[in-house]
């Protein structure tokens, strides 16, 4: 994550960050969160309508991934699909979402604080902080979530190369 950092996050969430220290993570968040949305306007022309419409707000912010599919359909091809839920459990009015990475050249999964204990990627509690599209090159752009464990999932795909869909 190049502006939304664990750090800043973790920061925000001490009890032993306060006064003036609080009010420097506070401030670095504000300007980190301006600089971030000037980038991703800069890609929208880059990133199906649809995409660009959800994530210009919350986006998936405090839901969970409940399942990754890498779907490979050649040597070269790899596909990633994330399935989101809005709830914090499963619920009779639970939502589900497909968001589905193609022809991704890059995936990596990190773990950001190695002095959490809990494991990377809890289905039970690991809610969906925050999110970058960012471009990495004129034909590809990367995408990476943060999740409160502090578990980090980072793709590379070409332009247009995201959809969304609900999954009924």
């Amino acid at each position: 994550m190049r502006y939304f950092l664990y750090e800043l996050f973790e920061a925000q969430n001490r009890d032993d960050v306060v006064g003036e220290a609080l009010v420097k993570v506070d401030a670095q968040w504000e300007e980190n969160v301006a600089a971030y949305e000037h980038v991703f306007t800069s890609i929208h022309d880059r990133l199906p309508t649809s995409i660009v419409q959800h994530f210009s707000g919350w986006g998936f912010h405090d839901s969970r991934i409940i399942n990754i599919e890498f779907e490979q359909t050649s040597f070269l091809r790899l596909h990633v699909h994330l399935t989101i839920s809005n709830a914090a459990a499963r619920k009779k009015d639970e939502k589900l979402s497909r968001l589905s990475f193609q022809d991704v050249s890059h995936v990596q999964f990190q773990h950001l604080n190695a002095r959490n204990d809990a494991s990377v990627l809890q289905l039970e509690m690991d809610d969906w902080l925050y999110e970058e599209f960012l471009p990495i090159d004129d034909n590809t752009l990367s995408f990476e979530v943060l999740l409160s464990s502090s578990a980090n999932i980072l793709i590379h795909f070409p332009n247009h190369g995201v959809t969304m869909t609900p999954i009924e």
